[in-house]
């Protein structure tokens, strides 16, 4: 079961905050999100304890929301990747608060269901979950509620991993190469890139120049 909620962490005693220029981050929309996930998400896990895997909560609300659910479609629906949500899977499962097997209507996927101890240990997330989300909820009133809540489901609807909607010409995903200067220069001799006939004309006529 989920241990008794633990009281926010005092704030220890700090120097003064002073003001930090965030740089280029100010107009990321992604870093304030992060920032905010960061205070949520440690807030939190000071509360429930180290022992629950990030995200076992909204798996398991998802779950009890959608009985028979497929770890694929599950993890569509929390943002996951579905290598993520296999662990947090088979944690929940060894802890009794949900079973898995072979779906009724396709025996090639597994389908998830929540349990009697999971709905109980369901219930006490939740209600951690609602303490941590007062703190920062208090700020807004319910039209601003409502609005971010819509404002949210929006950016979400253009987030979906590209290989679900087909990655297109104009938005290209590639991996950002690090350290390709060094790399370069620690290749051995044969493996460096010949000069090509134009690039050598180019080079003479600005040595000549």
């Amino acid at each position: 079961m989920v241990p008794a909620a633990n009281p926010a962490r005092p704030a220890p005693d700090l120097e003064p905050v002073e003001p930090v220029d965030l740089g280029g981050l100010a107009d990321i929309v992604q870093f304030r999100f992060r920032r905010l996930q960061n205070h949520i998400l440690r807030d939190f896990a000071d509360r429930v304890g180290p022992d629950f895997r990030l995200g076992a909560f909204s798996t398991l609300a998802v779950i009890q929301a959608n009985p028979g659910l497929t770890a694929a479609a599950l993890a569509r629906a929390i943002g996951y990747d579905k290598t993520h949500v296999l662990p947090l899977l088979a944690d929940l499962e060894a802890r009794g608060w949900i079973v898995r097997g072979c779906s009724r209507r396709n025996r090639r996927y597994n389908e998830q269901r929540i349990t009697a101890d999971g709905e109980r240990g369901l219930d006490q997330l939740r209600a951690v979950a609602l303490q941590v989300e007062a703190r920062f909820s208090a700020v807004l009133t319910r039209a601003e509620r409502t609005q971010l809540f819509t404002l949210l489901d929006r950016i979400s609807a253009v987030c979906r991993p590209w290989r679900e909607r087909g990655r297109s010409a104009d938005q290209p995903i590639r991996p950002i190469s690090h350290c390709r200067t060094t790399a370069t220069a620690a290749r051995p001799p044969s493996a460096q890139p010949k000069q090509t006939a134009l690039s050598a004309m180019v080079l003479r006529a600005a040595g000549a120049s």
